[in-house]
C-alpha cells in the first residue's frame, strides 16, 4: 500500500501583506521626496551659477566703459550710469591720442573727438564758446559732454570758429569747464528685471533673468585722477512655496580708475 504524501500550503496573511504595502509605500515616497529635493537643489544651483554669471559679465562690461570713459555720471535714482567714451577708431584703424598740458590739467583727445578745458556755458543758454575748439560745419551732429551740459546733447549749429548752438540748455554758468565733442555716449539702466547698456542708440542686453538689480556710482575726484566705484545688488530668484526672495540676495562691488582723466 502507497503512502501519501500531504504537501502543506503556505503563503502570506492579511496581516503580512498589510505590512509589506505599508512598507513599500514608505519606501516610494521617500525616493519620490528625495528626487524632488535633488531637482529644487540641481534647479537651485543652475540659477546661482546663471545669476554669478550675469554679475561677473556686468561688472566686466561696466568696468572697461569707465576705464575708457572721459566722464562717468550717475542718476539721482542710481538707476543710470552715463559714460562719455573718445572714439577710438577711425574706420577700422585704431587713432592716435594727442596728449597736452594745460593750466587745469593734462587732456586727452582723438582725432574723431577732442576735449577743450576753455569751454564757457551760461545757465539756460544753448550757446556754448570756447577760443581753441576751432568749431568747423563737420562739427554739427556731434555729441557734447562737460560738466552742467545734458546728456544726450548735440552741436545744432556752428556760429564761428568760437562758437556754437547747443540742442539743449546749459543747466549752469561755467568758465574753463572741460568739454569733450564728438564722444560715444553708453548708458548703463534697468529696463524691466534687466540691465541694458545702449551705445549711441544700439541697446545691448547685459543682465536679463528675474533679478533685481540696482547699479550705484559715485564719483570721487582725487588729486591726480578720478575714479568710479559701484555695486550691483542680485536679488536672489529662488521660491519656495510660492514665496519669493527666500533669502537675502548677493552683492559684488567694483572700484574702476578712469584712464582718460587725469587731473594736475
Amino acid at each position: 500500500m502507497k503512502r501519501k504524501h500531504l504537501h502543506s500550503a503556505t503563503g502570506f496573511t492579511v496581516a503580512e501583506l498589510l505590512v509589506s504595502v505599508a512598507a513599500g509605500a514608505f519606501v516610494l515616497a521617500a525616493v519620490t521626496l528625495a528626487s524632488v529635493a535633488l531637482q529644487k537643489s540641481f534647479s537651485a544651483a543652475d540659477n546661482f551659477l546663471g545669476t554669478q554669471m550675469q554679475q561677473i559679465r556686468i561688472v566686466d562690461y561696466l568696468s572697461r566703459d569707465v576705464r575708457r570713459s572721459y566722464i562717468v555720471t550717475a542718476s539721482s535714482d542710481l538707476k543710470t550710469i552715463t559714460c562719455i567714451i573718445p572714439n577710438y577708431l577711425n574706420g577700422n584703424v585704431r587713432s592716435t591720442p594727442t596728449v597736452r598740458t594745460t593750466a587745469t590739467g593734462t587732456v586727452v583727445s582723438y582725432p574723431k573727438s577732442r576735449t577743450v578745458t576753455d569751454a564757457v556755458t551760461t545757465s539756460g543758454s544753448a550757446t556754448l564758446t570756447s577760443s581753441t575748439a576751432a568749431f568747423t560745419s563737420a562739427d554739427i551732429g556731434a555729441s557734447v559732454a562737460g560738466v552742467n551740459i545734458p546728456t544726450g546733447t548735440t552741436i545744432q549749429s556752428v556760429s564761428n570758429s568760437t562758437t556754437v548752438t547747443l540742442s539743449a540748455n546749459a543747466t549752469a554758468s561755467t568758465s574753463n569747464a572741460m568739454v569733450t565733442f564728438g564722444a560715444t555716449t553708453v548708458v548703463y539702466s534697468i529696463s524691466g528685471n534687466s540691465i541694458v547698456r545702449t551705445e549711441n542708440g544700439v541697446v545691448t542686453n547685459i543682465a536679463s533673468s528675474t533679478d533685481s538689480l540696482l547699479p550705484q556710482t559715485t564719483d570721487v575726484i582725487l588729486s591726480n585722477t578720478q575714479y568710479t566705484t559701484t555695486s550691483i545688488t542680485f536679488q536672489p530668484i529662488f521660491t519656495s512655496g510660492g514665496a519669493a526672495a527666500e533669502q537675502s540676495g548677493t552683492t559684488v562691488f567694483a572700484t574702476t580708475y578712469l584712464r582718460n582723466k587725469r587731473r594736475g
